[in-house]
């Protein structure tokens, strides 16, 4: 974060960017997304050069503000000098926040997190977990109505894995061609054999129906994003829910093309259906029965689903049982608003709602065990017990930036559904309880993975089967 005196404004920052006609400086943006997702899709770690301010981060903002703020008619086209120079104009934003009230810090990392950790996620788990969360764990909880394929179908105008199908169509087209796509090219002769597995069709219908907008679209969506004037930088950006821009010629240009795979994954379908009564409501039931599909995977370990006390209460989501350790799971689909994404006020009352009564169903699960109540008779008192809390979305920092989390009685953490997965690809084969005997509860997100990443682990099947069901999709 750069000293108040020498930090950017975001008015100037604007200024800048708008120096240059929108279809140039998209497609210069473009041109570096795409070797940026290039890099990407061999190590997701190697699309951050360190060294360099010329971020995917940085770039989709300077995308959006041109389509929102530029005009048809730049003084010349952008340099790769002048595409660097934008980019550490944003780098050096004054964040206004970091010198306000308690905890303004903190949350400045957590606005810093939630903008930049997403970009290093995996391809493979992104693509194969709408199918493995959203069809083969819904098909094992009976009242998950909303999720069955002809409720998708209406919703989506096709299935979740014909969209993650055509999805990745345009996404790997677009990476490989500087950002571009040109449906026209599918009506060629040597595309007919590649319409065999992706019918245009079905790609025009993914573009029109929820990746593709035009410029005039782009800026509707922006316009109803509402934060407050001193952090305008961090709201919702459009190119979140429509990545890919419908150009004057008719072509579509990807200003990152890694903004389609996340469109794709578990959170951009959730979006296209959170408003839909019933949805959020099954969806809970349906990521508590994925948690328990991989938790079952682990070699050595006795899972029991949703203790109760008497016959209706629930205490805990997940008891597991290991020779060194039993773990007390408690799993959370509920996600943070976002307002409280960039560390505004909004994270208090979100914390309190998701991590702080997950953390209050730990420690009552733990004061149960230690009065010998008969509901966990099974729970042996000869090995320590440690605290997860298992979200759908990842809540990066949560416990250095999301302030005061309740006291646990025992060593708790919170982990991203990847971290879960990571889990059982490495206990299918490990007995994995004297690793996590170790957690301490002192960070988040990644303190599962950093506990057993120096065992073995194999492929794991439940995502394995996902992505096949997508990638191998005949239509």
């Amino acid at each position: 974060m750069a000293s108040r005196s020498l930090a950017a404004t975001f008015p100037r920052f604007l200024r800048e960017v708008t120096r240059f006609g929108p279809t140039e400086l998209l497609t210069a943006v473009a041109r570096e997304g795409a070797v940026q997702t290039l890099r990407h899709r061999s190590d997701p770690h190697s699309v951050i050069d360190g060294s360099s301010p010329v971020t995917p981060w940085a770039l989709v903002e300077i995308a959006r503000e041109s389509i929102v703020h530029g005009v048809q008619q730049g003084q010349h086209p952008p340099t790769a000098s002048d595409l660097h120079r934008l980019c550490a104009l944003f780098t050096d934003l004054d964040d206004p926040l970091s010198e306000g009230p308690h905890y303004a810090i903190e949350r400045f990392f957590v606005r810093l997190f939630f903008e930049q950790f997403r970009w290093q996620i995996s391809e493979f788990e992104e693509l194969a977990r709408p199918h493995a969360l959203f069809v083969g764990a819904a098909a094992q909880v009976p009242g998950a109505a909303a999720f069955r394929e002809e409720r998708w179908r209406a919703a989506l105008g096709c299935s979740v894995d014909e969209l993650v199908h055509a999805g990745f169509f345009l996404f790997v087209w677009a990476s490989q061609h500087e950002g571009w796509v040109d449906l026209r090219w599918m009506d060629l002769p040597h595309f007919a054999e590649v319409q065999k597995h992706f019918p245009k069709s079905l790609i025009e219908h993914v573009v029109s129906g929820r990746l593709g907008a035009d410029p005039a679209q782009l800026r509707r969506m922006d316009s109803e994003a509402v934060v407050p004037e001193n952090v305008r930088e961090h709201r919702f950006n459009p190119l979140s829910a429509r990545p890919l821009v419908r150009m004057r010629d008719g072509r579509l240009l990807a200003p990152h093309p890694l903004l389609i795979l996340h469109r794709l994954g578990v959170t951009g379908l959730y979006y296209d259906r959170v408003g839909e009564p019933g949805f959020t409501d099954q969806l809970g039931p349906v990521f508590e029965e994925y948690v328990g599909m991989q938790l079952r995977l682990l070699s050595n370990a006795h899972v029991e689903h949703s203790v109760m006390v008497g016959r209706s209460e629930e205490v805990i989501d997940y008891v597991v049982v290991l020779p060194d350790v039993v773990l007390l799971l408690e799993v959370k689909s509920t996600r943070l608003t976002e307002l409280a994404r960039i560390g505004l006020d909004q994270l208090d009352d979100d914390r309190d709602r998701t991590l702080g009564k997950a953390y209050a169903q730990i420690t009552r699960a733990e004061r149960l065990i230690t009065e010998d109540h008969p509901a966990f008779e099974f729970v042996p008192r000869d090995r320590p017990r440690r605290g997860i809390v298992v979200t759908l979305e990842p809540y990066w920092g949560a416990v250095s930036g999301f302030g005061a989390l309740p006291a646990t009685p025992i060593p708790t953490t919170v982990a991203h559904v990847r971290e879960i997965e990571y889990l059982a690809s490495t206990g299918i084969n490990n007995d994995v309880g004297a690793a996590l005997a170790g957690l301490t509860g002192a960070h988040s997100n990644n303190a599962i993975h950093a506990a057993v990443e120096h065992l073995d682990h194999v492929r794991n099947p439940i995502l394995d089967r996902g992505w096949d069901a997508a990638m191998s999709l005949v239509v």
